[in-house]
């Protein structure tokens, strides 16, 4: 492989982190618009991601602090390599975790999916949570404190009226 061909495939690897990045950006604002304001979210700690993240840091760093051991044969691939190694941090940051859960005043989201109230088939609060079912899939839940029932429970049948699942526990 030669070195132009080297540079052309690390600048096209670039390119791509960057539009990968701007959508999971674009994805991001949507899902907050939609959601309205944050009442309750449920995060799982996944010590795994922050590891890896911070392995990438470190990475990262050495290409710049001498001692850590990162030899670059050819300076002119240690920009490129660095900006790709920040790039997938920063799309590893970006990216929506499966085990997410975000109640807010419009909306929910559940992993990488978010929907508005009024896009619920149906819903039903019961204890600790705010059960709903989105067109095509089975139920979720997002956890809903019983101090936001009320106001919750008001949003819900404005936008979403008539859809209050009969089942109870």
């Amino acid at each position: 492989m030669t070195e132009h061909t080297l540079h052309l495939i690390l600048w096209i690897a670039l390119i791509e982190l960057v539009l990968v990045a701007s959508y999971l950006l674009w994805r991001r604002l949507a899902a907050a618009r939609r959601l309205g304001r944050s009442l309750q979210s449920t995060a799982p700690r996944q010590v795994w991601q922050r590891l890896v993240f911070a392995l990438v840091w470190l990475a990262a760093a050495s290409f710049w602090i001498p001692g850590l051991g990162v030899e670059v044969a050819d300076e002119s691939l240690r920009g490129p390599a660095l900006a790709l190694l920040i790039g997938g941090a920063v799309i590893m940051r970006l990216s929506p975790r499966p085990g997410i859960r975000v109640l807010g005043t419009t909306g929910v989201q559940s992993g990488w999916q978010n929907a508005c109230f009024g896009e619920f088939i149906e819903w039903r609060l019961s204890g600790e949570h705010l059960r709903f079912r989105l067109d095509g899939r089975l139920w979720d839940a997002v956890d809903a404190a019983s101090q936001v029932h009320a106001e919750l429970r008001e949003q819900l049948e404005r936008v979403a009226a008539g859809r209050e699942s009969r089942y109870t526990e």
